[in-house]
């Protein structure tokens, strides 16, 4: 069976009329006989009982009926949803990000995400989360990636991604060697930071982490143009990071765990609440739903 003949078969089971069926199909009535004679041949049932005076649906008919035009919804509803889903994946989309949240788990899934649709073009802007939601409030961005969670009026967020934190050190430190490290074990130790500009939520969490873990940190404020890893070799500090992150570190580091209960890095997709659009609402779907 095809779905034109149910079409057909739909049209004639509401006129219960061949003449006006065929009139509706732009058909002669011949081929419109010939049609119901296949679908019945087909189906082994006769789906019309008629005479001089009337058309009726018989019993299998009736059911056929009931069937054909659920499918026949349904194949519409299929053809929308194909139609839309081409028409999403189309255009740009503007997406924030930096640079810990990328080489954790932005930077592949964004790959992933233009295997599957590219069409749609994706300007990526790398900026600290202040920055990241400066543009966003001023239309620039569509969505932003940042660390920690955002609390702010007039934005959704979703948490993306969560990973414990650990600490990376030189093997030649004097903790290098272990296999865990206590917080009590730093409260000596400086540790490498972000500037609070870049993102104070994700600062201030952090230094009232160290602290309820007995810890008063003396601080190094990495500069723009430094790499953290590159300062914890050259004896500036220690950091807190996690094994991800650890991957760019030069052979000389060692990422060692935190003993529980154990930080963890949280990133959060943050986007202006009612500002959704088609492309947005399916790059927020696939993020929500793909591993990588």
């Amino acid at each position: 069976m095809e779905l034109r003949d149910l079409n057909a078969f739909l049209v004639l089971a509401e006129e219960l009329n061949f003449r006006k069926a065929a009139a509706r199909l732009h058909l002669t009535q011949p081929p419109l006989t010939r049609l119901v004679h296949r679908l019945e041949a087909q189906l082994g049932v006769q789906l019309f009982e008629r005479s001089t005076t009337k058309v009726e649906l018989t019993r299998s008919g009736i059911i056929l009926y009931q069937g054909a035009k659920d499918l026949i919804n349904q194949a519409e509803r299929l053809k929308q949803q194909v139609s839309q889903s081409a028409k999403n994946s189309e255009g740009i989309l503007r997406v924030g990000f930096s640079a810990p949240v990328f080489h954790s788990i932005l930077g592949p899934m964004l790959s992933a995400f233009r295997f599957h649709y590219p069409e749609m073009r994706i300007i990526a802007e790398d900026a600290s989360a202040q920055e990241q939601l400066k543009l966003l409030q001023m239309g620039k961005l569509e969505v932003a990636f940042v660390e920690g969670r955002i609390n702010l009026d007039g934005v959704q967020t979703q948490l993306i991604h969560r990973e414990d934190f650990g600490i990376l050190m030189s093997k030649t430190h004097r903790l290098g060697k272990k296999k865990l490290i206590r917080f009590a074990d730093l409260h000596d130790e400086t540790f490498i930071f972000q500037p609070r500009r870049d993102n104070p939520q994700f600062y201030d969490s952090f230094l009232a982490l160290l602290r309820d873990g007995g810890i008063e940190p003396k601080l190094f404020h990495k500069k723009p143009n430094q790499q953290c890893p590159l300062l914890v070799s050259s004896g500036a500090g220690i950091l807190l990071t996690t094994r991800t992150l650890s991957k760019f570190a030069t052979k000389d580091l060692r990422f060692i765990p935190l003993l529980p209960p154990r930080p963890q890095l949280e990133i959060s997709s943050v986007w202006l609440d009612g500002f959704e659009s088609p492309q947005l609402k399916l790059f927020l779907s696939f993020i929500s739903t793909t591993e990588v």
